[in-house]
């Protein structure tokens, strides 16, 4: 398994800023955000791989509420990184057998973080 950190204490995009924000303001975070994610895949040097499974982990910072699947805007900026680094050779079904957002509680005095873990999938049976 590799793990990549993640250039962010709080998810860039979240499912409820989103439905809010201009697309124009989107697509800018977007675009920033993916060179940042694929900066950081780059660093960890990840091997190429044909199929994988991908969870993205949320340190939250506080202890508010917050609603762990609102980060699938950038766990899905995050896959398109991987795909842009070489890492998979797409985004679909084929490749990326199952991905999703783990939370993890806030630790006193620590900004929250998030990090990805990449594991190579098995094959499917038939």
């Amino acid at each position: 398994m590799s793990t990549v950190t993640l250039p962010f204490e709080t998810p860039p995009l979240v499912k409820n800023a989103v439905r809010k924000m201009h697309h124009h303001k989107e697509a800018k975070i977007r675009r920033e955000s993916v060179e940042a994610a694929r900066y950081a895949i780059r660093a960890a040097k990840i091997p190429a791989l044909e199929r994988a499974v991908i969870v993205m982990h949320w340190r939250m910072p506080t202890r508010h509420r917050r609603d762990g699947d609102g980060a699938q805007p950038t766990l899905s900026l995050v896959l398109d990184a991987l795909v842009l680094e070489g890492v998979l050779p797409d985004d679909s079904w084929q490749f990326v057998v199952h991905s999703g957002v783990t939370t993890h509680p806030p630790l006193p005095g620590q900004p929250g973080a998030l990090w990805l873990s990449i594991r190579p999938a098995k094959e499917r049976a038939s």
